[in-house]
């Protein structure tokens, strides 16, 4: 019920009709529980579909194309379901994220296929000074956190792909050094002493299969 409730203040002008079921002297838990998780189902099918409030000021900021690939900012829930549903990851989930802008979701697609989620991109914002206000664009600290391509293949194994987002990031001072999914350029270092790196030396590699593919 205060689930309920908390949608009709969040989303006053999609919940004004919100009206709970009535209980009797005989409260059947069984039927009340059932009534209350349609009506949670039909209310979140419906907010699946709100875009977020932030979505024009960030798709100003995210929205790029290259001659290969496009990338969006997601508009609302439903997109992020459908993202998932296709590519099989479980990037479906990050509604709460993306609405509290601790998590910007951004989707590439090709343009020889457009109609087809072809990546999905992770970026986490924090803040540089906690002192500041959170809001203000300049306080943001952008990193990239994944790259996921069909069943959270990474986005490193594609090279045109992989050269296409740290372009992107670099127009956009994302920081993509720590991302798993993408191979950052080689030191100059490391290309003047003709070092190679294993995956297995690669630091990043530790968190893999825990938190940078926690989709």
């Amino acid at each position: 019920i205060s689930l309920l409730l908390s949608y009709q203040k969040q989303f006053p002008e999609q919940y004004e009709n919100l009206v709970l079921p009535k209980c009797d002297k005989k409260l059947d838990l069984h039927k009340l529980s059932t009534d209350l998780g349609r009506m949670v189902a039909m209310h979140r099918d419906k907010e699946s579909f709100v875009t977020y409030p932030h979505h024009d000021e960030y798709s100003k900021f995210y929205n790029y194309e290259d001659d290969l690939y496009t990338y969006v900012f997601v508009k609302n829930q439903a997109e992020l379901k459908d993202c998932g549903n296709s590519l099989n990851i479980c990037v479906g989930s990050y509604g709460d994220r993306v609405r509290r802008r601790s998590s910007d979701i951004v989707f590439i697609r090709e343009k020889s296929n457009p109609s087809a989620f072809y990546a999905c991109v992770e970026v986490n914002a924090r803040s540089k000074d906690i002192t500041s206000p959170p809001d203000d664009p300049k306080n943001i600290k952008r990193v990239l956190s994944q790259v996921k391509l069909y069943r959270n293949n990474s986005g490193k194994n594609v090279h045109s792909l992989n050269v296409s987002v740290l372009k992107w990031c670099r127009e956009r001072e994302i920081i993509a050094d720590s991302c798993y999914d993408i191979n950052p350029p080689m030191p100059v270092q490391a290309l003047s002493m003709n070092i190679v790196l294993n995956e297995e030396d690669d630091p990043r590699y530790i968190n893999a299969g825990g938190i940078a593919n926690r989709w």
